[in-house]
């Protein structure tokens, strides 16, 4: 297939840097970078840009690369490698200013298969899920350039999720439990994240409420996957419930505060002893580990200017700009809390914490009453 569209490619020059042609090669290199990338060496002229016109959202085929490590994890020395290629690609987006390109990579290449991951063999999206999110996730704020490289990756989870609910089988109990330990995990590492940042600095710095807006758009995402994917509903008092409500309870009080600033900002509610043991501990420790090291020796500021500083090379960092202030913060607060009043096992929560969003979710044409009843007779409506 190489020979034959190598033999074409005065054609490919011929025309246009775009077409169905052109976007056809492009899926059948990303293709060989996926399957075929440890037999073959693929081509030059399909991954060189003067030659052969390359994904203007994956020039270096990102996508097909990360697929490539999803097929063999089953071996730990490949999550080694895996997380190594990763941090290469997350820096390189921050340095060239291409982040967004990043979130995309990272969604095509996380989204589109069903979950069936296990311990033994995690498919690519548990183990990002699981290990590879979560450690740069809690390193957002031990480390003042942590934010830079954690931001695409939360914008980027944010989409994962919205598309995870087209690649669960809630009738398997695989699925279930791969999706479960999923969301368990990533919220456990928000809920570490947040519980390293002073809640009266969140809404002060604007990367701060950026990132803190980021976070809840993930949990938004999380509940309804987490109502959903049994047959049989989580217990109200699983882990994933019970980190949800710590978080949610934590933003509706600066949701508060943001109304009335004279309502003080209360501390990040703790979650119960004992959580369970993260899956890919072994993963996401070293990940956490290369990764607060190159912050610390690496990462450098002068003037205001992040560069990334090594014996050979000292090159700018390109980092993520915000528009989130307060009243966007707000709103998402907002969301949040209209997505937990729906949730049968947090709208209790969040009848305690806004009644005029419980209200407004639950009340609706009069089909629930006080007693938790919908409808009939015997109901105390409100």
């Amino acid at each position: 297939m190489i020979h034959i569209i190598l033999t074409s490619k005065q054609e490919i020059h011929a025309k246009s840097t775009s077409g169905a042609y052109v976007e056809f090669v492009q899926q059948v290199v990303e293709y060989l970078q996926q399957h075929s990338i440890d037999i073959v060496t693929i081509d030059r002229f399909f991954t060189d840009s003067s030659m052969f016109p390359l994904p203007s959202a994956d020039p270096t085929y990102v996508v097909g690369r990360l697929k490539n490590y999803g097929l063999k994890l089953s071996h730990q020395r490949i999550h080694t490698q895996l997380t190594s290629f990763f941090q290469s690609v997350c820096e390189r987006a921050a340095i060239d200013g291409q982040q967004e390109y990043l979130v995309h990579q990272l969604t095509a290449a996380l989204s589109g298969e069903l979950e069936v991951g296990t311990a033994q063999k995690p498919s690519l999206r548990s183990l990002f899920m699981e290990a590879i999110f979560p450690a740069y996730i809690e390193c957002t704020f031990t480390n003042p350039a942590g934010w830079i490289l954690s931001a695409p990756l939360l914008q980027a989870t944010e989409e994962i999720l919205a598309k995870l609910r087209l690649d669960v089988d809630s009738t398997l109990d695989a699925c279930a439990q791969a999706v479960t330990s999923m969301l368990t995990t990533l919220l456990n590492s928000i809920h570490a994240s947040l519980s390293a940042l002073p809640t009266p600095e969140i809404l002060p710095s604007s990367i701060n409420t950026a990132i803190y807006t980021l976070f809840l758009k993930i949990l938004t995402r999380a509940i309804p996957l987490l109502d959903t994917i049994s047959p049989a509903p989580l217990h109200p008092h699983h882990p994933a419930y019970e980190t949800a409500k710590s978080i949610t309870a934590h933003a509706a009080v600066i949701l508060q505060h943001i109304s009335d600033p004279t309502i003080p900002l209360l501390p990040l509610p703790p979650l119960p002893p004992s959580p369970p043991p993260a899956p890919h501990i072994s993963t996401k420790s070293a990940t956490i580990a290369t990764l607060a090291k190159t912050l610390r020796t690496e990462w450098k500021m002068h003037n205001g200017i992040w560069y990334v500083a090594r014996p050979a090379s000292r090159r700018e960092v390109l980092t993520p700009r915000f528009g989130a202030e307060g009243e966007g913060l707000g709103r998402v607060i907002e969301g949040l809390l209209r997505v937990a009043a729906r949730s049968e096992w947090l709208e209790g929560l969040v009848m305690g914490l806004d009644l005029r969003i419980w209200r407004g979710e639950n009340m609706r044409g009069g089909r629930r009453c006080i007693g938790g009843r919908v409808g009939g007779a015997g109901g105390v409506f409100v």
